[in-house]
């Protein structure tokens, strides 16, 4: 079995303004709910692993499965008039296998590719935010939310609040994601102004958000999770994702 990642204290400090009348939250999941994640790309490392797998599942491949992938998502993306453009791994996955793969061999394939691990108190904080709805919105893959609910033990998010590049062929920050998500909140009655988005990535999850309206509060707990843009267009900082409940 692979390495996962493991969670470094960042040591930045925690700026903690009060998100008041805050009706639903949002959240980011790699770097925000889960340790790990990040672009295909080819590894060595994980060839062997998956050499292993897909021999014993019956799944031949000759050469650099990870590089064979990475090629597809290029080709994907390149197809794609997005301007952030996402890709479906599944359909990505059975292209490079030449066959249909389910949904359980399509998460083994992720889990072994790239191992994520769960951040600290993640769980914890989702079952005290639980009455309140939640969702994501996150450069997601089809494997996101099973792994996610499999490692908190819960499902605790709304399907309709979670919306996962994907299922949009878009990816953060595209303006085209907030808005989704700001009109399936608007069919709760909840406005932008009333929801919390909660990240990693300042460029890819604070300032979008902010553009619509949304409040934000980043996450710097982890140090390996860390992304460029500072701190400050944020409404509050944490480096531990149970002050989120005591803002609110």
């Amino acid at each position: 079995m692979r390495r996962t990642p493991a969670f470094i204290p960042s040591g930045i400090p925690p700026r903690l303004n009060a998100l008041p009348g805050i009706k639903a939250v949002v959240f980011d999941v790699y770097g925000t709910l889960l340790l790990g994640g990040g672009p295909v790309h080819p590894d060595p490392e994980a060839d062997e692993a998956l050499a292993v797998f897909l021999s014993t599942h019956g799944l031949p491949f000759t050469g650099s499965i990870t590089t064979a992938l990475a090629d597809a998502v290029k080709r994907s993306h390149a197809a794609s008039a997005a301007t952030f453009p996402e890709v479906d791994l599944h359909a990505l996955w059975s292209e490079v296998l030449q066959r249909d793969i389910d949904s359980p061999v399509f998460i083994a394939l992720e889990d072994i590719r790239q191992p994520v691990a769960l951040m600290p108190h993640a769980s914890e904080t989702l079952s005290a935010l639980s009455h309140l709805p939640l969702g994501l919105i996150s450069n997601a893959q089809a494997n996101t939310l099973p792994v996610l609910e499999r490692l908190t033990g819960l499902q605790p998010f709304e399907d309709d609040l979670c919306i996962l590049s994907h299922r949009h062929g878009e990816a953060k920050p595209s303006p085209a994601l907030f808005d989704s998500l700001a009109a399936a909140l608007a069919l709760r009655g909840i406005a932008p102004s009333e929801t919390v988005i909660v990240g990693n990535d300042p460029r890819h999850d604070i300032v979008p958000a902010r553009a619509r309206g949304f409040r934000t509060a980043l996450t710097v707990a982890d140090r390996d999770s860390l992304r460029d843009g500072g701190t400050d267009a944020a409404d509050a900082v944490i480096a531990d994702l149970r002050q989120l409940i005591s803002l609110m």
